[in-house]
């Protein structure tokens, strides 16, 4: 079965983007509004049903009280509680460890409410209708292999004083004693298990898990301390429904599962169960442990998301994250759906109706926004019931790759198979920046300079890439953070994972080093290796060591002498991806330069003219402009985001001057847009598209995201889409001319010196550098801001 968003959700219609006066028009930008509801950064419209209430922050889990008038939600900083008759929220309970994936539940009698954090703590909460006390925190056991156990799905016991705990990181199920605060058991279960469910009378427990253990002689990657079985991508096989025994008197069951399996309901005789990376609804019968699927989505496009379940009146629903939508199961029918807010992740019944937590809801643009910015960690996430007024439409087909007729050359093709005039394309990724810190001082684009903090003096060559090639101001990245940000910028994706561990990120934050959180659909390289396209990798996904262990100032010094003592040592966990990458290249590592990194490119590129043999597809990474705030001996922020900027004009320098040149288009873009604020919206980023084919000296106001640009590669290299977001963004043609003007791009010096060392200060606040982000996005802004701006006030209402 085939499915699609509700038509009135398709992203033809967002390719009508008008630009006046220098300012982009509010009906055409993320945020703006129409019937079909808020455009978000995915390119979809996210719906707000009458009854809804803002949260501003993201759930991950909800639980409604036995009288169905009170929703209790586990959300990313806390506990919220949303009355369902006023729709407003009575009661915030911040907990200070976060809170991800899911993991709550009430008592029958709707007095005791079991909740896990992000760490290592089941809390207890007595309940008052829409109030709640907590009551105590209890400790959880840690993994053997170290780090903190992860707790997720929870489910209380009928008298509310035992609870059943998944403990992700152990690969466990905890049973609990609530009220000695002792656990009384651990029962193994398989890698990595979410969600929990419970019959007392059969004293059986089912959990799901996210993966097999690794069998000897399969490919395996390391998942958060575990190992797991991969397929030739490296990542996960799939997982797995165990079925325990809470008396220990028989061993556990097991049954395979599609990838991602999330929550659990337990009818009877039958079961469900959510594989939101797999696209299914699995239907279990208890009796004979065998499956079939109430939801198949796998001839799909992948990414539909189905990650929670109810049952109202017999009839089952699944939320879809990925479709931002309810759909309907009926047997021996297809399936309707119903458009909700952004991303849902719980659905519980009630009389009013369906009640449903959306974990982005509306967006950044809620009423938690700055004074005159947006961060893209401003979320609006919300609660809302979808009553009998609500309209289900049928489940169509997604839109496939139609044949491709024979045409001309074009820049970029209509269809998947036409040719291209360019066969090469470099996609440079760089790290957190908006487009008004960057480029919002530039008069021709809908920017706001008061929130420039890398103008031009800090970015001469971007600016002048975007005037010569053509300045893009509505641009955006799809996600959040790096995590989820290179999720969407090498899969075009991503899944239930990264957008329920917000409270959290305690299993992993992605890098290429977790293959239970990759899309199905995979990466974008292996959409380019298994259609013969060529393929060569600069960083992307390695963490780099240098060898010697070396500061920052003696590897830039080292570089500048040409000494080139120092070496780097390459650690990339996707094994694939290794096979494709330049040995030579440093990836992350705020200690080295990004000089140093366009100098390695250089003399690998030099070797490629000198063969005229230059991959089809090439991926550079260029992290300096994620910066080191204000750690003692790091260059300033606006030093490393020089040296990043100094660094892209180089490598563009060497690509245009170069024989391949005719026939190149570079992007160049952030991986995400989270250090910082925009006017328009947090998402909102920067996106230079050169070639001797774009539109030289235009401003395009396009509504385009880091989708569009991997569909845009995609075409231009004869690729089919990997999955429904890249398949229905818009492609980017508007950046692109017929003709090619063949002028070269010639590199700006810096204006800053490379290694301004920040001061040392007993005020300065060191934040951790050793993966991305992961300082506190809150506070890293304010180093920044503070370091460009000085005393001007930041611009923030929080």
């Amino acid at each position: 079965m085939k499915s699609a968003l509700v038509t009135s959700l398709a992203v033809l219609a967002l390719v009508g983007v008008a630009f006046s006066a220098k300012k982009l028009l509010f009906a055409d930008r993320v945020g703006s509004k129409n019937e079909d509801g808020v455009l978000v950064a995915t390119g979809q419209r996210a719906y707000v049903p009458p009854l809804t209430a803002q949260l501003g922050r993201r759930p991950v889990d909800l639980v409604l009280s036995p009288d169905q008038t009170t929703a209790y939600v586990k959300e990313n900083r806390g506990l919220s509680i949303v009355d369902l008759g006023s729709m407003r929220v009575a009661q915030e309970a911040p907990v200070s460890t976060g809170a991800s994936l899911g993991g709550l539940s009430l008592s029958g009698d709707g007095h005791t409410l079991a909740y896990t954090d992000a760490g290592d703590g089941l809390l207890i909460y007595g309940v008052d209708g829409a109030h709640a006390t907590l009551k105590k925190t209890i400790k959880l056991p840690h993994p053997s292999i170290g780090g903190m156990p992860y707790p997720c799905g929870v489910v209380l016991s009928k008298d509310a004083r035992t609870a059943y705990v998944c403990l992700n990181r152990s690969n466990s199920l905890a049973v609990v004693d609530i009220d000695s605060g002792r656990v009384t058991s651990t029962l193994t279960v398989d890698t990595a298990p979410f969600g929990v469910a419970v019959d007392e009378e059969k004293s059986t427990a089912w959990v799901t898990c996210w993966a097999l253990p690794a069998q000897k002689g399969k490919p395996e990657a390391d998942a958060s301390g575990t190992p797991v079985e991969v397929d030739e991508r490296g990542i996960g096989t799939g997982g797995s429904l165990c079925i325990l025994d809470l008396t220990g008197k028989a061993k556990m069951h097991r049954i395979k599962m599609e990838s991602q399996p999330t929550e659990i309901l337990l009818l009877g005789n039958t079961a469900y169960a959510t594989c939101s990376n797999g696209d299914v609804v699995e239907q279990v019968d208890v009796s004979k442990e065998t499956t079939s699927k109430a939801l198949n989505l796998q001839g799909d496009l992948a990414g539909s998301a189905p990650n929670s379940l109810a049952l109202e009146n017999f009839q089952l629903y699944a939320a879809c994250g990925g479709r931002n939508s309810i759909l309907k199961l009926e047997a021996g029918r297809k399936p309707v759906e119903t458009p909700t807010p952004w991303y849902p992740v719980a659905i519980r019944p009630s009389r009013k109706g369906l009640v449903v937590a959306c974990a982005q809801g509306i967006g950044s643009r809620g009423a938690h926004g700055t004074r005159n910015g947006w961060g893209v960690y401003d979320f609006t996430g919300t609660v809302s019931v979808i009553d009998d007024h609500a309209t289900w439409k049928p489940v169509e087909d997604d839109a496939t790759t139609r044949t491709a007729d024979r045409s001309e050359p074009v820049p970029v093709p209509k269809e998947v198979g036409q040719p291209s005039v360019i066969k090469h394309v470099v996609y440079i990724l760089k790290e957190n920046r908006t487009y008004d810190q960057v480029l919002g001082d530039l008069p021709e684009g809908a920017g706001d300079p008061s929130l420039t903090i890398y103008g031009r003096e800090v970015t001469p060559n971007q600016h002048a890439l975007a005037e010569q090639f053509g300045l893009l101001d509505n641009y955006y990245c799809n996600g959040t953070n790096s995590a989820d940000g290179h999720a969407w910028a090498m899969e075009g994706n991503a899944t239930t994972y990264y957008e329920r561990a917000f409270g959290g990120f305690t299993r992993s934050y992605p890098f290429g080093d977790d293959p239970l959180a990759t899309s199905r659909s995979g990466y974008i390289w292996d959409n380019v290796i298994s259609h013969g396209v060529s393929f060569k990798n600069f960083g992307e996904f390695d963490y780099a060591t240098p060898v010697p262990n070396s500061s920052f100032k003696q590897v830039y010094n080292d570089f500048k002498s040409g000494a080139r003592k120092i070496g780097f040592k390459q650690n990339i966990g996707v094994a694939r991806l290794r096979r494709y990458s330049v040995k030579g290249f440093p990836g992350w590592n705020l200690d080295i330069p990004d000089v140093l990194r366009e100098d390695v490119f250089a003399k690998e590129f030099a070797k490629m003219e000198a063969s005229n043999d230059m991959p089809q597809f090439t991926i550079l990474y260029l992290p300096q402009d994620h910066t080191s705030g204000e750690n003692p001996s790091a260059p300033t922020p606006r030093a490393m985001v020089a040296d990043n900027d100094l660094a892209v004009g180089k490598a563009i320098d060497v690509i245009s001057h170069s024989r391949f040149w005719p026939t190149t288009c570079v992007f160049v873009v952030e991986d995400d847009s989270q250090d910082g604020f925009d006017h328009v919206d947090g998402h909102r980023s920067t996106c230079l598209v050169v070639s001797p084919y774009t539109k030289h000296g235009a401003t395009i106001s396009e509504f385009y995201n880091q989708t569009s640009l991997l569909r845009t590669i995609e075409h231009i290299l004869g690729l089919p889409p990997m999955n429904r977001f890249d398949a229905r963004s818009p492609l980017m043609t508007d950046c692109f001319q017929p003709t090619a003007d063949l002028t070269p791009f010639t590199a700006l010096p810096n204006k800053i010196p490379l290694d301004e060392e920040n001061k040392r200060s007993k005020t300065a606040v060191l934040i951790p550098t050793k993966g991305p982000d992961m300082a506190d996005d809150d506070v890293l802004n304010r180093i920044l801001w503070r370091a460009a701006k000085g005393s001007e006030p930041y611009p923030s209402a929080r």
